[in-house]
């Protein structure tokens, strides 16, 4: 078979020809090809990564697009964490950017009491008393989630160790308590 079918199927054929691997694979920073071409840097350098993943800025890594000023660095060059790179990226769709050290969070850890963000920036009383979720503390500053407030409501209720018990015989809800 030609290398215009394997492309077609999603794969990459190894450069020794025996083996195949999912191109998601091909240049992400695992070995994956017996023969170890899925991470040549001649051929990662001039490899276009798939659409949604980004390439490290030493072009010899692709990573998967949300993992992109996350906090954590995927790229073994780091570059996906990078303030100039970070300033300019758009968060995907349930992300919030934080201020000052841009990075994405989850719109969930906005306000929720703990800072997520490195600059501390998901807890500014400034953005909390502006930032919109569904339910928010008496000080205006803190935002919960349903089941935070079901599991509050079930403690003012069953008391704190009868909670969890009396709630699931009770209504056989699920819950969730972080």
């Amino acid at each position: 078979m030609n290398d215009s079918y394997y492309k077609s199927v999603g794969l990459w054929k190894c450069q020794d020809g025996l083996q195949c691997i999912n191109r998601y694979e091909v240049c992400d920073g695992k070995h994956e090809c017996n023969d170890k071409s899925d991470e040549d840097p001649l051929v990662c350098t001039q490899y276009n990564c798939h659409p949604r993943k980004w390439k490290c800025q030493d072009g010899l890594q692709c990573i998967n697009r949300y993992e992109v000023c996350d906090g954590k660095p995927e790229c073994n060059d780091r570059s996906d964490e990078d303030s100039v790179v970070c300033t300019h990226w758009k968060c995907r769709a349930g992300y919030w950017k934080c201020k000052d050290k841009p990075q994405c969070i989850e719109e969930a850890l906005v306000c929720d009491g703990e800072h997520d963000c490195n600059d501390r920036s998901d807890e500014d009383p400034a953005v909390c008393t502006q930032y919109n979720c569904t339910v928010k503390c008496q000080d205006g500053l803190q935002c919960i989630d349903w089941d935070e407030v079901y599991f509050r409501v079930l403690v003012l209720k069953y008391g704190e160790s009868n909670a969890m018990g009396s709630a699931l015989n009770t209504w056989q809800m699920p819950l969730t308590v972080r």
